[in-house]
């Protein structure tokens, strides 16, 4: 709208916060001239979201009462009756904001409990079949591996040896499923974001390490 801006410097997209990326940031004085309703008023009362960073220990919940009574005295949206609560959120909340509280300015990633847990709750279920399954593909073999290793003590081969190479194999079949687990759970990451609303990525959410 026939504003000149400098660009400063260009930053990747935010990963794994509840701040959705904005295009462009700018410094708060600027934003009057976006918007007149950003003004020193406080005209646009769902404008923006308000975080506050304490000294350790600091007890804001014991503010709250001369929070209310000054917005009552500066803001509009409590003079007239329109708002009557102040609420400090914990940053650790606001993902799983609870009922009652609303984000309205669209500009948080915000997640629903209960889906979650739901979501957590199938997936070990899976784990645990999974797991039920090795058992019994293991138990299943047990006879023709046994007289495989019945051969191998024949031929030479030592207690330790057999010991080893069992573990070596379950080791291998491990490692196997667990890269295909991951190249598959990367493959479905576009599919399980748009059903969060989250972005989710595998190989940006976990380090080799």
């Amino acid at each position: 709208d026939g504003i000149l801006l400098t660009i400063c410097g260009v930053y990747s997209d935010f990963g794994n916060s509840i701040i959705k990326t904005p295009d462009v940031l700018v410094r708060g004085d600027w934003m009057p001239k976006f918007n007149t309703a950003h003004n020193e008023e406080m005209d646009n009362a769902a404008g923006g979201v308000c975080f506050v960073m304490t000294y350790p220990g600091a007890d804001l919940q014991a503010r709250k009462n001369d929070m209310l009574e000054w917005m009552k005295q500066n803001w509009w949206v409590y003079s007239i009756g329109a708002s009557h609560d102040v609420r400090m959120i914990p940053l650790r909340d606001v993902y799983f904001l609870k009922e009652g509280n609303v984000e309205w300015t669209g500009a948080l990633h915000l997640g629903n409990r209960s889906f979650v847990t739901l979501l957590l709750a199938m997936c070990l279920l899976l784990l645990a079949f999974a797991v039920l399954n090795y058992v019994n593909m293991s138990t299943a073999l047990m006879g023709f591996r046994a007289k495989e290793m019945a051969t191998r003590l024949l031929v030479g081969a030592g207690k330790i040896g057999i010991f080893l190479k069992i573990i070596a194999e379950s080791t291998v079949v491990c490692f196997i499923s667990m890269l295909l687990a991951v190249v598959l759970a990367e493959l479905f990451a576009p599919a399980a974001s748009r059903l969060l609303n989250y972005q989710v990525s595998v190989f940006g959410a976990v380090s080799p390490v």
